[in-house]
């Protein structure tokens, strides 16, 4: 984890839903904010974008006086994302696919104060289909250097391609991408354990708006589609998990909402797009990691006190000595007064979690503790 930095990477095969759900992130967080608790409790927790990697050049760069040129650009640029109803945007409304490594950073708001920054990585979905293919080779080797220093992975699952072949698992585990995934997914685990970190795993179950997908699905939060999926489709994934530090679990997403989409997958007019549980998938992908940043500054502004305690004199270089280790204190104490206010509005998610994701383990959260649901 660099500094106050959370990465988060996503994977799947090409149509899998990345950028639709990408999409659903700049509705829900961007767009608007989560709201959580109530009355005193109430708290926002929300993104502001600050730049967008894409093929080693960067976008958003340009800055004024009041950072209002950046901020234009940034949205201009992340409107394009968007899905929309109009019919000029490709794809019926879903926009053009990812060909190319894309990376967002964003900073995390809560109450609208910056708390950490969050990276937000999004994949051609060829590397999934085809990591061979000569053409990807060094977006590959970006994708692997990029995946082992994540601190969480959403995987993306086309629950239509699911609902396609409900009683043939081989089938979904090759159209999904599971084969593939499940294969180097226990090598993303060494890389990984060796930045002595946990790593947040969530399966997102994507195009659940579908009406392509049938109501046995949507009966009790696609739990018995969830444990198929745990069970069987994603079971080597599962398996390479630490039952000590890791979290995981499985969550039906929605980019667009249900009755959006007609029978050809294209956005009806218009339509009322409300993204459902992306910012929850969001959350806890990012829960585990608010407390390890949390720790770590804990633990430097005690290094730093003790440090400060040592320093005997009254020269001035002693004294700017002194002054340097206290603003380096203060700066960490405002960090730190931040992200715990973070993770108390993550704390206020405690029963939506159990609610929304299934198949949950997240023995980091300490609110919530350790939750495993089938």
């Amino acid at each position: 984890m660099e500094n106050n930095k959370i990465r988060i990477s996503m994977l799947g095969g090409s149509g899998s839903g990345k950028t639709s759900f990408f999409s659903g992130i700049i509705h829900s967080m961007i767009v608007n904010a989560k709201i959580v608790g109530k009355g005193a409790d109430r708290s926002s927790i929300s993104l502001n974008a600050k730049s967008i990697k894409q093929s080693n050049s960067y976008f958003l760069e340009e800055e004024d006086s009041e950072g209002l040129v950046r901020s234009m650009n940034n949205a201009a640029l992340l409107s394009k994302y968007l899905i929309s109803d109009d019919p000029d945007v490709p794809n019926g409304g879903f926009g053009v696919s990812t060909t190319d490594s894309i990376e967002f950073t964003f900073d995390l708001l809560i109450n609208n104060i910056p708390c950490c920054e969050i990276v937000i990585a999004d994949y051609a979905g060829e590397l999934i289909d085809d990591p061979s293919n000569k053409a990807m080779k060094s977006n590959l080797v970006q994708l692997c250097t990029n995946i082992a220093e994540s601190d969480a992975i959403i995987i993306m699952s086309d629950s239509v391609i699911i609902s396609r072949h409900l009683n043939n698992n081989f089938s979904i585990q090759k159209e999904t991408g599971a084969q593939m995934i499940n294969m180097i997914f226990p090598n993303i685990k060494t890389a990984t354990r060796k930045n002595n970190r946990p790593l947040t795993t969530l399966v997102a179950m994507t195009k659940t708006d579908s009406p392509r997908i049938p109501d046995m699905m949507r009966k009790s939060n696609f739990a018995n589609i969830s444990s198929t999926l745990f069970d069987s489709i994603y079971s080597k994934t599962f398996a390479s998990m630490d039952m000590n530090s890791d979290s995981w679990g499985i969550i039906p997403v929605s980019a667009i909402g249900r009755g959006n989409v007609d029978d050809d997958n294209y956005i009806i007019e218009n339509a009322n797009i409300q993204p459902e549980n992306i910012d929850t998938a969001i959350i806890f992908s990012i829960s585990s990691s608010i407390s390890k940043i949390l720790a770590d500054k804990e633990k430097n502004i005690k290094s730093l006190e003790e440090e400060l305690k040592k320093i005997f004199g009254f020269t001035a270089k002693v004294r700017t000595a002194k002054e340097n280790i206290r603003k380096q204190i203060s700066e960490l104490t405002t960090q730190k007064q931040a992200l715990e206010q973070c993770r108390n509005a993550i704390s206020q998610m405690n029963d939506i979690f159990p609610q929304t994701i299934n198949n949950m383990h997240c023995p980091n959260i300490t609110e919530i503790g350790e939750v495993v649901k089938k």
